[in-house]
């Protein structure tokens, strides 16, 4: 074979080389499935939104649940693209002044979120640590009715809002504790102009797997 033969089927090998590796590149880096995760859990107020209502920014709410969904697209490398949605409500505070007379006030969101989860490498079929961390646009809310005349006042105020957190899957299930940092500033709501509605939430969730 002449250096000519020699020199053209070299190029073809690493050709032939150069392909099958950029096309395990690819796969490596092709999501691989995609998850739709149904999730609930409880929420405890922090900041504003678990002082005392005597406070300029203070709402007094309680313990509340959050329900929403999750539409995870897994990576092979085990990092995870997560768009969400989710209901907040708070525990709703029972008062009464001299002005408003017997009212209840009630805070509660919209959390459209991006979140970016990595789950840790485990043996098939074993429980999985994962983290997660991600912002979010939040539809904060808060509305007040007067008891004694069926009247109300309601408003509310869009932030952006940060998450981090831990969690455990097992089988479908998932379990994920997070704190969100939600601050913004308003006049929209009492005499206060900033506000802090930080919460830390307990969800329990079901993935339900969409492989291809």
């Amino acid at each position: 074979m002449n250096a000519s033969k020699r020199g053209i089927l070299g190029l073809l090998t690493a050709a032939v080389l150069l392909t099958m590796g950029a096309q395990d590149a690819a796969a490596r880096a092709r999501p691989s499935s995609f998850d739709v995760v149904i999730d609930a859990g409880a929420v405890q107020p922090q900041g504003d939104l678990k002082a005392g209502f005597d406070t300029p920014a203070g709402f007094e709410a309680g313990i509340g649940y959050e329900v929403g969904l999750r539409f995870r697209q897994r990576f092979t490398s085990g990092w995870s693209i997560v768009p969400s949605f989710h209901y907040v409500q708070f525990g709703k505070y029972l008062g009464s002044n001299e002005v408003a007379g017997d009212f209840e006030t009630g805070a509660s969101m919209y959390r459209y979120g991006v979140d970016v989860q990595y789950f840790f490498p485990a043996r098939r079929n074993s429980p999985r640590l994962f983290v997660s961390g991600g912002s979010a646009l939040i539809r904060n809310r808060m509305r007040e009715d007067y008891l004694a005349d069926d009247t109300y006042f309601k408003d509310k105020v869009d932030s952006i809002a940060l998450a981090g957190g831990v969690g455990l899957q097992t089988g479908n299930f998932e379990f994920l504790v997070q704190y969100h940092r939600n601050h913004f500033e308003t006049n929209r709501f009492y005499a206060a102009r900033n506000y802090d509605w930080d919460y830390v939430s307990l969800t329990v969730g079901i993935a339900l797997p969409s492989h291809y």
